[in-house]
This record gives C-alpha cells, structure tokens and sequence, in this order.
C-alpha cells in the first residue's frame, strides 16, 4: 500500500524531531554552541529524513536496497556525511564563522573591563 504524501511529510517531521532531540543531548553533553546546532541540526535532520522517504524507500533507490548491506550502509553513511558538510557550509557562509563572533565578544569585554 503506497502511502500518501501527507503521510510521507509526517515521517519526515517526525525524523527530523527525533534527530534533533539525539543531536541536542550529546551537544548539551559535549558543550556546544547551542545557538548555532538549533538551526544546523534540525536542517541536517530534514534533508536526512527527505532522501530516506522520497529516494531511499521509493522505486529510485531499489538499486541502494538491493545490493549487500554492507556496501548499501557505506554508501548511506556517505551521503548523510555530504548532507551534513553541505549544511555546515551553508550555515557558516549564511551566519558566519561562530569564532569571528566569539573574538568580537571577548575583545569587547576585554575593552570594557581595560578602561
């Protein structure tokens, strides 16, 4: 039974959440720049959950499910990895460097503390 498209944006929302909410924790874990992975995570999750819903499960990626799984999850994780290098990219040619934005808060401090 092919579903809807309704039902294909639910999934892809859906994945997108639960990637997110993975992501989010082991950032709060690892301590990151919260500000900058809500907007590049929840980007990476969409364009992850898009490919597996509209390529990955439907009739032009029955070539990626029919071979070994072992060659069909290298192949996946590659993909996934230019997905989220592309969006890295994206976000810091669109929001800039967070180090240029780190330099320019502790070089104000650092003045306001020096008069």
């Amino acid at each position: 039974m092919r579903l809807s498209l309704c039902n294909k944006l639910i999934a892809v929302c859906f994945s997108t959440a639960v990637f997110s909410c993975l992501a989010l924790i082991i950032v709060v874990i690892a301590g990151g720049l919260l500000e900058r992975v809500t907007i590049i995570v929840p980007t990476i999750g969409f364009a992850i959950g898009l490919f597996e819903e509209f390529y990955v499960r439907g009739p032009r990626g029955r070539w990626l499910r029919a071979m070994h799984p072992a060659k069909s999850v290298l192949i996946y994780s590659l993909l996934i990895v230019g997905f989220a290098i592309s969006v890295m990219m994206a976000a810091r040619f669109l929001l800039g460097s967070p180090f240029e934005a780190e330099t320019r808060q502790c070089g104000h401090t650092i003045s306001l503390y020096g008069l």
